[in-house]
């Protein structure tokens, strides 16, 4: 078996340096560091990172579990991204799985996780009862709960203010004189209940009246949400405006708006923000959540869980922000605002 002791040799450096850099700890000269490197590749070292954390006063190595409901969306993939370089630094380690919304999957993967000896556990759960989850805890793994708010006071999360984006939007559009505006989402989750709520809290303080025939708590993929628009879009009294709840609905809208010829007439927001959304013309007006601040954060409570054995059970709510390029300031009079 190759040791550290090799790898000095080989690199004709003394076994602290080689351990140093092996292990991301203290400074070590380019010149050094290209040498060890040079050596842990030609002679095949594996680091033992149980037996350094063993000996650590205080862990600085860790297997952490993610686990994102899919790390091909944005919003995961740029959550996963943060998280992901958040922990690099300390030379700790990530296994990351896609729960795709199945609770039963979910829990399986946390299962093996745990065989898997992690250290610590980030989780955006799907729907639910979290009571596996609640079981975890209570045994003592650190758990952050991300992108939904937690069941349990074991159990810290760090969620979007969903509420108050959509509120914002709502009020938004509004402001441009839209009364008819036509909101297609679901009621699957805790975001989405939440971006309901603000939808429909947005109207009440607009004082506008709720239309349930353009209204739409079913939207589930974007081949529906595209077939939903372009129906509204030939009806007697289309809407004049549009919120999409996801990034994929949002997608759909545009498509449907542009298949019709109606993008620089009707206003439309997306909750979260798309990729080349102000490359389009108009540019897609978006409440942007903030995933890489939401990975930070999580993060940091769950090193601080790890090293501490510290529990709290808080929440931590993470601003939006509007971003305004031109769908959404669109007025009523389906003049387009420049």
């Amino acid at each position: 078996m190759v040791t550290i002791k090799d790898v000095a040799k080989a690199a004709n450096v003394s076994p602290m340096t080689a351990s140093r850099v092996v292990n991301r700890t203290g400074n070590v000269n380019s010149n050094m560091r290209s040498r060890v490197l040079r050596a842990v590749e030609q002679l095949g070292y594996v680091p033992n990172l149980s037996a350094s954390k063993l000996r650590a006063s205080k862990g600085k190595h860790w297997t952490i579990g993610l686990i994102l409901r899919d790390v091909s969306n944005p919003f995961s993939a740029e959550l996963h991204r943060s998280i992901e370089k958040s922990l690099r630094d300390s030379g700790s380690l990530t296994l990351t799985a896609s729960n795709d919304d199945n609770r039963e999957y979910a829990r399986e993967v946390v299962m093996i996780m745990r065989a898997h000896q992690i250290d610590g556990l980030i989780i955006a759960p799907p729907p639910g009862s979290q009571s596996y989850l609640t079981a975890a805890a209570e045994t003592g793994l650190p758990i952050v709960i991300v992108d939904r708010p937690s069941e349990s006071d074991l159990i810290p999360c760090v969620i979007s203010d969903n509420y108050e984006g959509m509120r914002q939007a709502t009020r938004h559009l509004a402001s441009f004189g839209h009364r008819r505006i036509a909101y297609l989402g679901d009621e699957l989750s805790a975001p989405m209940i939440a971006r309901r709520d603000g939808f429909f809290a947005g109207l009440d303080e607009m004082r506008i009246a709720r239309d349930e025939t353009i209204v739409f708590l079913d939207q589930v993929n974007p081949n529906q949400a595209r077939n939903t628009v372009s129906s509204l879009l030939k009806s007697p009294n289309p809407p004049s405006a549009f919120l999409g709840s996801r990034n994929r609905i949002n997608v759909a809208i545009l498509q449907a708006l542009r298949e019709h010829g109606q993008e620089k007439q009707i206003a439309m927001i997306g909750f979260d923000d798309v990729e080349l959304a102000a490359e389009l013309s108009p540019g897609m007006t978006a409440i942007a959540q903030n995933p890489a601040l939401i990975g930070q954060i999580a993060t940091g409570i769950l090193i601080e869980m790890i090293e501490n054995n510290h529990i709290d059970g808080q929440t931590v709510v993470v601003s939006t922000r509007l971003i305004p390029r031109g769908s959404g300031e669109i007025s009523c009079s389906s003049q387009y605002v420049d």
